[in-house]
């Protein structure tokens, strides 16, 4: 399947405008939802009926492929509630018509995953590594927004990088908690916008909900290096075309906008107490994904230091 964002790319050349409202929609601009195919290999008429079926009343079905097969080329053609997106072919079947795009959709770079993310248990051990005295599951729970049978679950799982004492759950090695958390994936969709304004100007654009990440939130946490980008979280999408923005791509770009599929992030932001801004293993996390001028391990490592030591700094105090 395509990388959501340069398909994206593909429905704006061909004139459609769609703008993501959550982790499975976009909006157009005449208001009307399309939704994206789940299907994560390429779909067979089977799964194409199946989706078509599950579809609301004015609702369309986005199907991004690489190469599409007669069979998907026979249904967008004969229906038209499937937008089809055929990069080898750079055509855009809409409303049963097949539009040519000048724009060249790149395959997709992210990797797939097989079963669920565990993002329970990297919730948990964010948590836990902001605060630096034990937490009883419930404060862990309220921490995470988590369920408490998620958050046992969770604790579980984590077999000897946790444990119990009498006052509450703490890591047993803050060093290797935060390595495991930082493999959390960064998944959802992402929209990558150009603007030539100051990185503070872009972010103060987006709405009161956005989360800051990545290298501007490290500005505000132990700030040392001129940022980037903006990294910004939002529980629903953005069309920020009608701002001094232009659609760029995951190449080029200097603010992207992502509906992440872990909605933890809000709930450990407010438990470091940091408003507007991801709490510090997120924002180190997004800082080694998107850093590019090579010091991004040394930025990242700085609000680790920063964290723990604060942390240790905190548990002498409870102590």
């Amino acid at each position: 399947m395509l990388n959501r964002h340069e398909a994206l790319r593909a429905l704006l050349a061909v004139g459609l405008r769609a703008t993501p409202a959550t982790a499975g929609t976009v909006t157009a601009a005449d208001g009307s939802v399309l939704r994206w195919s789940k299907t994560r290999r390429r779909p067979t008429p089977t799964d194409v009926r199946r989706e078509l079926d599950q579809l609301q009343v004015d609702e369309r079905l986005i199907i991004a492929v690489e190469t599409a097969s007669p069979s998907l080329v026979a249904a967008a053609s004969a229906d038209a509630r499937i937008v089809l997106i055929d990069d080898e072919a750079q055509t855009v079947w809409l409303n049963q018509c097949p539009l040519p795009t000048d724009d060249t959709v790149p395959p997709p770079t992210a990797p797939t995953t097989k079963g669920p993310v565990p993002y329970g248990q990297y919730a948990v051990l964010r948590a836990l590594l902001i605060t630096g005295s034990p937490m009883p599951q419930t404060k862990v729970a309220a921490a995470t927004g988590l369920a408490q049978s998620s958050v046992s679950d969770a604790l579980r799982a984590l077999g000897d990088l946790v444990e119990r004492t009498a006052a509450g759950w703490q890591v047993t090695d803050a060093r290797a908690a935060w390595d495991r958390a930082l493999l959390a994936p960064g998944h959802g969709l992402t929209t990558y916008w150009w603007s030539d304004r100051p990185l503070t100007e872009q972010a103060a654009v987006l709405p009161a909900e956005a989360l800051i990440s990545g290298d501007l939130a490290a500005d505000r946490v132990a700030g040392w290096r001129i940022p980037e980008h903006v990294t910004a979280y939002l529980r629903t999408g953005i069309d920020l075309s009608r701002q001094p923005f232009a659609l760029g791509d995951a190449c080029n770009y200097t603010l992207s906008v992502t509906i992440p599929a872990d909605d933890t992030i809000w709930a450990t932001a407010a438990h470091a107490d940091r408003p507007g801004t991801a709490d510090p293993i997120i924002t180190a996390r997004d800082i080694l994904r998107t850093g590019t001028t090579g010091d991004h391990r040394e930025a990242a490592d700085r609000i680790r230091d920063s964290t723990l030591r604060a942390r240790a700094q905190e548990g002498g105090k409870a102590r």
